[in-house]
């Protein structure tokens, strides 16, 4: 015990000087060194001096040994979740809730006390443990998303706890408890471990050896990162009595899924494999970016197809070892590619069709990060360029997510495949009268004076056609980059307009004379003459009705004033012969 505690105490002292004992260091990494470090280092030392001897006595130093590894994981794994979210406010470890039933069924198994006594003592932490959960506060964890699960499944096994504890069944009951609190530690180390890795990969250097064999170090440690945060749990649940029978016998014996069987070990080949192909996919990309730097005769151009076919022929490598570690026979392939080629044929004709144009695209060199494309009405700039999509970027800082199959179907315009200088035009219309010559120097001037404007070739006026309202001019010149050539086509613009209105050259505009002229006098047409009609024979008139008089009024313009004499009712026929 004294050489355990000895050696990891100069171990921790040393660590601690090296990196927490500066003041910029968080109070994290700090409690790691005075806290949790301290517990694991009593606690090994205590498993230590108890695998040393054998006897009964040493049992108690197994025992207090696994009770001080279970305090120092729990502190340390919320310490290494802290390091990834600082902003989480809650410093005490939200498992510490867990700890008074997993220590008292710890020390329950190990007691020498009679069956129903234990029964008695672990129903009451039971029905304790579950009183306490509805009276706790909900805990605000924020992003910690494992940990808030934990807790809300916490009540559920305690309930299935008490149904097995007052079923007599109570040490499967402690046991049950016991391996939902390992399982959700170990995940918690897990996550912090491989969080802690992840860190460290970032803050490596990228280049040189040192930076090879750090990426190296550190893609071999993250599956020694699980293989500690594992077998530290199933420490002390596979020292308890019957503990390791039930370790060999559902963890280290695997799972059978049909034909392939699996275990941890499987689980952590697997994982290290990952890791190794994830650092040899990165070293040999940036060691394909270096080339063209070094002064080989190598296109730059042909770097992103060279990086993309060795990324996808690593991790297929990486997807044959998967199999084949399964226990999969790679000539049982041949079944999954006719599975596979029944389902392109049905359903996946549009993924495979971009998939392939995205190969095309890659190792046809088409289109390239950073070229100015316009397909399908959309103009932007390419982005980055995978084997389902294309992201294409406007100019408007909107993202385009295009498939690839539209770039090997459809039109595409590259306006910078061959180089980034482009031509542009700039018509001008000035009023008939204005001199042409004048104007033609003017606009060449106005070109050669800007210094975004090429020298060779040199800009060009041209006569363009005689107008309706205006001498059409066109001034032609290239520009040395895309992206600064509207700019520069606006500041000729101005320039030019400047130098006509100082010139006294109009720049006309469509213009319509519209000319109103008199009319003569309007005569009155004389009316057409009327011939009479004659007929033989007419038909006989009707008799003319007489309306009776009214009678005659004493007063003149009163109600009996005498009325005007009734107009005659006009007949059908004409009175030519009666007038």
């Amino acid at each position: 015990m004294v050489v355990c505690l000895l050696l990891t105490g100069v171990l921790t002292t040393l660590l601690y000087r090296r990196w927490a004992s500066h003041d910029t260091v968080s109070g994290t990494v700090r409690h790691i060194f005075r806290v949790s470090l301290p517990w694991l280092c009593v606690g090994l030392a205590l498993l230590g001096s108890s695998l040393s001897a054998s006897g009964e006595f040493f049992r108690l130093f197994l025992a207090l040994g696994n009770l001080c590894l279970i305090v120092a994981q729990i502190h340390l794994a919320w310490d290494l979740r802290l390091l990834k979210y600082p902003e989480v406010q809650q410093q005490k470890p939200p498992f510490w809730i867990l700890i008074q039933p997993t220590l008292c069924s710890y020390v329950l198994l190990y007691l020498p006390l009679t069956k129903p006594l234990v029964l008695v003592i672990w129903l009451g932490i039971v029905i304790a443990s579950i009183v306490r959960q509805h009276r706790r506060p909900k805990l605000d964890l924020g992003p910690l998303h494992v940990e808030t699960s934990v807790l809300e499944c916490e009540p559920m096994v305690l309930w299935i706890c008490l149904v097995l504890t007052l079923g007599g069944l109570h040490i499967y009951s402690m046991v049950l408890y016991l391996l939902f609190v390992s399982c959700s530690l170990a995940l918690q180390l897990c996550l912090g471990g491989m969080a802690l890795v992840s860190s460290l990969n970032d803050r490596l250097p990228q280049e040189g050896v040192r930076a090879a064999l750090a990426h190296l170090a550190v893609a071999l440690s993250a599956p020694v990162v699980l293989v500690a945060a594992i077998v530290g749990v199933s420490q002390w649940v596979g020292t308890l009595p019957g503990g390791m029978y039930l370790l060999q016998h559902y963890v280290l014996r695997g799972v059978n899924v049909g034909a392939t069987q699996f275990n941890i070990v499987h689980l952590l080949l697997i994982i290290t494999m990952f890791y190794l192909t994830r650092t040899a996919v990165a070293m040999g990309s940036r060691f394909l970016a270096r080339l063209p730097k070094q002064g080989l005769a190598i296109d730059a151009t042909l770097i992103p197809p060279m990086q993309t076919a060795f990324t996808y022929a690593l991790w297929c490598c990486f997807g044959l070892f998967v199999l084949r570690a399964l226990g999969m026979e790679l000539s049982n392939l041949a079944m999954v590619a006719g599975g596979l080629s029944v389902g392109i044929g049905f359903g996946m004709q549009t993924i495979v069709n971009n998939f392939l144009s995205g190969l095309i695209l890659i190792f046809s060199r088409t289109l390239q990060a950073g070229d100015v494309v316009e397909v399908g009405g959309t103009q932007g700039r390419v982005r980055k360029i995978s084997v389902r999509a294309t992201m294409v970027e406007t100019f408007d800082n909107a993202l385009i997510i295009v498939p690839n199959s539209e770039f090997v179907a459809s039109r595409l315009i590259n306006w910078t495949r061959n180089s980034r200088t482009v031509r542009r035009e700039i018509k001008v219309g000035v009023a008939y009268g204005s001199d042409a010559d004048q104007v033609m120097k003017i606009l060449l001037a106005m070109a050669n004076a800007n210094s975004n404007v090429l020298k060779y070739p040199p800009p060009s006026v041209a006569f363009a056609d005689f107008g309706a309202s205006t001498l059409d001019f066109s001034l032609r010149f290239w520009v040395r980059d895309y992206d600064v050539a509207v700019s520069t086509a606006s500041d000729i613009r101005v320039e030019i307009e400047r130098e006509f209105r100082e010139q006294h050259i109009d720049i006309a505009f469509p213009q319509l004379d519209v000319n109103i002229k008199e009319l003569p006098p309007l005569t009155k047409a004389p009316l057409p003459s009327v011939e009479p009609r004659t007929s033989k024979r007419r038909a006989p008139r009707r008799p003319r009705r007489v309306l009776p008089a009214p009678a005659k009024s004493s007063k003149p313009g009163g109600k009996n004033a005498p009325a005007a004499p009734p107009a005659a009712t006009p007949d059908d026929g004409d009175d030519d012969e009666n007038s």
